[in-house]
């Protein structure tokens, strides 16, 4: 009797602490994700970049397009995304943070997967994961629109495996409760 009524109840009271645990966890992962979105989503709707995207491509000085600094100071060392790329409606990479020489006027890597996924959105952002350099990534893409609705562009931000924030936050678990992985609902990986 009461023996197996003190099991259930601690069963009960460890249940609900893990159910805490993981509620508290997705929630503060969601206020890391959506930071980054924000951060996207605002320089994605800079008028410089809505109604003169192209304007900035043609009077680039060198490489680098006029807007580099703004665009520079408002990424610059977040702690979401390891890399940010602005890429024109072709997939030729216009600016990145930080900044690449290199890569500035190449085709972005997996830009036709990127504008489909980007198309079925209906101009959303959106999230899908990606071979780089680097591993296997996460893309948060927003994407540039001009006024009357189409893509003229896009702005990328990169989110590592090896992301610290995310680290941090799983960790946040304790080794007793077991292990936390953020998993892509499709692909499972």
């Amino acid at each position: 009797g009461f023996s197996s009524y003190y099991v259930r109840t601690q069963e009960r009271v460890l249940l609900d602490e893990r159910v805490s645990i993981a509620q508290a966890i997705a929630q503060e992962l969601s206020g890391f994700f959506s930071r980054g979105t924000a951060r996207l989503q605002t320089v994605a709707t800079l008028p410089a970049l809505v109604y003169g995207l192209q304007t900035l491509e043609e009077e680039r000085e060198g490489k680098q397009i006029t807007a580099w600094t703004t665009l520079h100071y408002l990424l610059y060392e977040s702690d979401v995304f390891s890399n940010v790329y602005l890429i024109n409606a072709t997939g030729k990479v216009l600016w990145n943070e930080p900044p690449d020489q290199d890569s500035i006027q190449t085709q972005f890597a997996g830009f036709d997967e990127i504008r489909k996924n980007l198309e079925t959105a209906h101009g959303e952002v959106t999230f899908q994961l990606s071979e780089m350099a680097s591993g296997l990534d996460l893309l948060v893409v927003a994407p540039v629109t001009e006024p009357g609705g189409g893509i003229v562009g896009m702005v990328v931000g990169t989110i590592q495996r090896s992301n610290p924030s995310i680290h941090a936050i799983l960790g946040r678990i304790g080794k007793e409760h077991g292990t936390v992985q953020l998993v892509d609902e499709q692909s499972k990986r």
